[in-house]
């Protein structure tokens, strides 16, 4: 949708000629970009693919341009790594950045010579790194077959695109340091960094690991050169650099890179830190980005110390970091959670103490309790490392947002249970039992297991029944790894027939697993003998600890196999189960889900209908099991929900909206089947265009779920479907309530989650169609403050060139001129800049330089039809600053016919910003009568009546609205007499 020209009522408007074609390309171009940034953005910030998609393919019936063409091709292959780093589940992640690494190739493929080419390698590259540490992620809690696919997967994610980096950057560094854009410059830093890290990556699992080690290092010694001392890249350089050298067991060399790194960044000195803080005026934001080189880099410097013996400096850098995490009360991020377990790890080896005040970053090691008791006197700020050891770990554990590092976290804790002389309770010794089994040390594992079964034997009564029904199932799960099956059917045996009741939920785990096992040994033939006793009361259990029997099981494995997208599968074994079982409703409602799931609607709706209609109704279906009660709230919120599914499907969407009604007051406890309720009964009402309904709907879901996800989706989704309601409907009444509608639905997207500039951009653009210019200055006022500085000079770009001239012009329209001139004026000095060194800068476009005019110099407003003429002042500023507004307005000018109404207009502005130039400089005090003179010499008379039959002839009807009732001629004379 073209964004068209807004009026003003001042003479001097936003723009002169609004309805030039070079304006109609700016706002094509302004709202392409802008469909563009909002697509990425709704993959970027939600994840959702599938609507940024919609997008996409609406803007590719646009008769777009080449380059924009290329533009559309690359951003459809970054919304699916957007999506995958935004998706939780592992497979599902894996699977989107597949896909984006295969667009990505062909992109590569098919536009090899587009001027966009070096940036899709740049996005290949970083799309297949991070999707190389998602990887590496995986392989943590991987284990077997699968752990081999992954790794080997990796490999070849790392190989197909490392060959990339080093032609994206010889190309990169041609271009010279002078001539390469910040964007380019910034994009070869990271081609350089991913590089290292790539090739150091592929070295740790290849035969020739030498070759791959040298060029790592040669990539990231450039990183280090280009970057220059003291910068990001040269940290990160650094970091990477020190990795490679304790990957090759040279720990001397690897400190003195990750100490490059901390003594660069936050001295050890404490003391020196604050009044470094202090001498550099640092804000909050400075120190976490400070502080995020010492996550960084810490641990690397203290495993590299440990290495070399020297415990002494490792403890040093230990405390160092926990000092000035502490002190400064920053959070940790990923890097700095893994470096507090290297601390914590280091520490509790030590075997020593902690004196000081940790939390004021004065916390010291000392090798014995005398040497910590003689310096620290108070009792409070005195501790042993292994209880601060176990602090830490204990941190991480209940912290960490990633499954690695709490078994990181929990193995930390298996240490501290083993230390000598301590002791350590016996719910920390299980998670330390929990970390081995996570990292695959199922022997180790079965020993620590075992060994705290004796310790909970001789434990409280109350502590052994809470914690050793779960300690014999992961007991039992270690032994099923170890393929002991036997055993491990023993194992969850005991947690039940001894331990029931200690834990309710691990109660029926275990009846479960137990079951499960005895299920898979025992032959169906074999009814006597030890192993069936054992199956016998492996189903006694189940029935009794779980309160779920056979149809229990049998639903279980039905879930399995609808989980794994067998929908068929899943309906034959669902269909085993009898309704007189707790599980038989359910299983009937989910088999009508999974003919959903194959798109057989109707079966579905029978399926569905009979459970709804014949079920529910018959009293001999009621009971008072809590299971089957539970069952069947759960089985009606899926038949209900996945029934009007179903009917959507079928386009029948009056019954969608007669099944949905009152579902979220009916089924609140399924909270997130209502928030897709809300959702479908809105799409319902749009697709039979009952709009003010759909409104009604998405306001109501607003208000049950005002921050989730969902609101934004069904937001975007409604914003979607008027878009394209709208197409054709623009200068209607109607097509104006649709746009209206649009901007309230961006209006509320706009507001849950963080700033997107494509969707705020789209808000404040209709906001500014709607002349509701309160609204758009909220919504451009965001984009600016969150973009206008962002890390990607083109987003920097698009701020500059549309939201700028926008902002300003509503800015200015308020009389706000400080702060436009504040958005303005440095532009025009980049420019100014510029045009000293020979060059051009393009910040500043025709449109923003007048209105940076207008901020400067000031304007005129009245004078039509016998109002006073109010002279609005500007900022002022010095010479150079007029004689650039002064210039280019001249120049725009000359761009016109000469003695035309926009002539006329634009000759003023001139006149007007020589005419307060002059109160700075006064030597050119008589150049404002010359000019006028010059001018009012060529016409009939003097009194600029010319002016006005001139602009009473103008064609252009916005020019002709701003010029009429004597305005422009009233400001000519106006000018005239102050000139005399």
């Amino acid at each position: 949708m073209a964004i068209s020209f807004r009026t003003a009522a001042p003479l001097l408007g936003l723009a002169l000629s609004a309805t030039t074609l070079g304006w109609a390309q700016e706002t094509s171009s302004a709202q392409i970009e802008a469909d563009l940034a909002f697509a990425e953005g709704l993959a970027a910030k939600w994840g959702f693919v599938d609507l940024a998609e919609s997008v996409l393919e609406d803007l590719g019936d646009k008769g777009l341009s080449d380059r924009q063409k290329d533009q559309l091709a690359l951003v459809r292959c970054s919304l699916y790594s957007e999506g995958g780093r935004k998706e939780s589940d592992p497979a599902k992640r894996r699977e989107l950045f597949d896909r984006a690494l295969d667009e990505y190739k062909t992109f590569l493929d098919r536009n090899a010579s587009s001027p966009l080419a070096s940036q899709a390698s740049a996005d290949y590259v970083s799309a297949a790194y991070l999707y190389s540490e998602y990887l590496k992620q995986d392989l943590e809690d991987s284990v077997g077959e699968e752990a081999e696919a992954l790794k080997t997967r990796q490999t070849e994610v790392l190989m197909g695109s490392v060959q990339l980096t080093g032609d994206a950057i010889q190309s990169l560094l041609a271009i010279g340091r002078e001539e390469r854009s910040a964007r380019q410059t910034q994009q070869m830093y990271q081609l350089m960094l991913q590089r290292g890290q790539m090739l150091a990556a592929i070295a740790a699992n290849a035969d020739d690991s030498e070759f791959y080690y040298e060029q790592a290092m040669s990539a990231l010694e450039e990183l280090a050169a280009e970057s220059g001392d003291c910068t990001p890249g040269a940290f990160y350089a650094f970091d990477s650099m020190g990795s490679i050298f304790a990957q090759q067991g040279r720990h001397e060399e690897a400190a003195l890179f990750y100490d490059a790194v901390l003594d660069s960044t936050i001295p050890s000195d404490m003391a020196a830190w604050d009044q470094a803080k202090t001498d550099m005026e640092l804000t909050l934001p400075q120190i976490e980005l400070y502080f995020s080189f010492v996550q960084l880099s810490v641990d690397g410097s203290i495993e590299s110390y440990l290495a070399q013996g020297d415990d002494e400096t490792a403890l040093e850098r230990a405390m160092y970091f926990i000092n000035v995490w502490k002190k400064e009360g920053i959070s940790l991020n990923r890097n700095g959670q893994e470096s507090l377990l290297v601390a914590a790890r280091a520490l509790l080896a030590s075997n020593g103490f902690v004196g000081g005040n940790i939390q004021a970053g004065e916390g010291k090691w000392y090798a014995s309790e005398e040497a910590m008791r003689e310096e620290v006197r108070s009792r409070r700020d005195q501790t042993d490392t292994t209880t601060l050891a176990t602090e830490l770990a204990t941190e991480v554990n209940e912290t960490a947002a990633y499954g690695y590092l709490r078994t990181r976290a929990q193995k930390l804790l298996a240490e501290v249970s083993e230390t000598p002389g301590v002791e350590v309770s016996p719910a920390l010794q299980l998670e330390g039992v929990m970390g081995e089994y996570r990292s695959d040390n199922f022997d180790v594992a079965v020993d620590k297991a075992l060994a705290l079964v004796g310790t909970l034997q001789a434990s409280e009564d109350s502590v052994r029944l809470e914690l050793m029904p779960k300690l014999c199932n992961v007991l039992g799960n270690i032994y099923v790894k170890q393929e002991r099956t036997l055993e491990a059917a023993l194992a969850f045996r005991e947690g039940v027939a001894k331990y029931a009741g200690g834990d309710l939920d691990m109660d029926g785990s275990n009846a479960r697993a137990f079951n499960a096992l005895m299920t898979r040994m025992v032959p169906a033939t074999e009814t006597t003998g030890p192993l069936a006793g054992l199956l016998r009361e492996s189903e006694q259990m189940v029935t009794q600890h779980s309160a779920q029997g056979a149809g229990a099981i049998l639903y279980r494995a039905a879930s399995k196999l609808e989980k794994n997208e067998d929908w068929q599968g899943a309906i034959t074994k669902y269909k085993q189960i009898d309704l007189d079982d707790d599980w038989g409703e359910l299983a009937l409602v989910s088999t009508g889900l999974c003919q959903v799931r194959l798109k057989k609607m109707q079966e579905a709706i029978a399926t569905f209908d009979r459970f709804l209609n014949e079920i529910v109704p018959d009293p001999q279906y009621d009971t008072e099991s809590p299971r089957r009660k539970a069952n069947r709230r759960q089985s009606l919120a899926t038949a209900k929900f996945y029934r009007a599914i179903a009917l959507f499907s079928l386009k029948r969407y009056e019954e969608v909206i007669t099944q949905l009604e009152g579902y979220a007051d009916e089924h609140k406890a399924q909270d997130s089947l209502a928030r897709s309720a809300y959702s479908l009964a809105m799409r319902a009402h749009l697709a039979l265009g009952q709009v003010a309904k759909a409104r009604q709907t998405l306001n109501a879901l607003k208000d049950f779920a005002p921050d989730s996800p969902v609101t934004a989706k069904a937001s975007t989704s409604m914003y979607l479907e008027l878009s394209k309601q709208y197409k054709g409907k623009e200068s209607t009444e109607e097509g104006r309530e649709i746009l209206r509608n649009m901007a309230e639905l961006l209006e509320l997207a706009n507001s849950v989650g963080s700033a997107d500039y494509g969707a705020l951009w789209n808000e404040g653009s209709h906001w500014m169609d709607l002349g509701q210019d309160d609204k758009a200055l909220i919504a451009l006022r965001r984009v600016y403050k969150n973009f206008a500085n962002d890390s990607d000079p083109e987003t920097v770009k698009k701020v500059q060139r549309f939201v700028i001239p926008n902002l300003a012009r509503l800015l200015l329209a308020n009389h706000e001129i400080n702060e436009a001139s504040e958005m303005l004026t440095p532009l025009a000095k980049a420019e100014i800049d510029a045009e000293e060194a020979g060059t051009k800068s393009n910040v500043l476009g025709r449109e923003a330089t007048i209105l940076f005019a207008r901020s400067l110099a000031g304007w005129l407003e009245g004078g039509a039809n016998g109002d006073p003429i109010v002279e609005v002042p500007g900022t002022g500023g010095d010479t150079e600053l007029f004689k650039f507004a002064a210039t280019e307005l001249d120049n725009f000018a000359r761009q016109r016919e000469s003695f035309s109404c926009e002539w006329f207009e634009l000759k003023f502005m001139v006149i007007y910003t020589t005419y307060q130039w002059s109160k700075v400089d006064t030597s050119l005090a008589g150049n404002v009568g010359a000019q006028l003179q010059a001018i009012a010499g060529q016409m009939s008379n003097t009194s600029w009546d010319d002016v006005d039959q001139i602009c009473e002839d103008e064609t252009d009807p916005i020019l002709r609205e701003r010029t009429t009732g004597h305005a422009l001629r009233n400001f000519y004379r106006w000018l005239s007499n102050k000139a005399q």
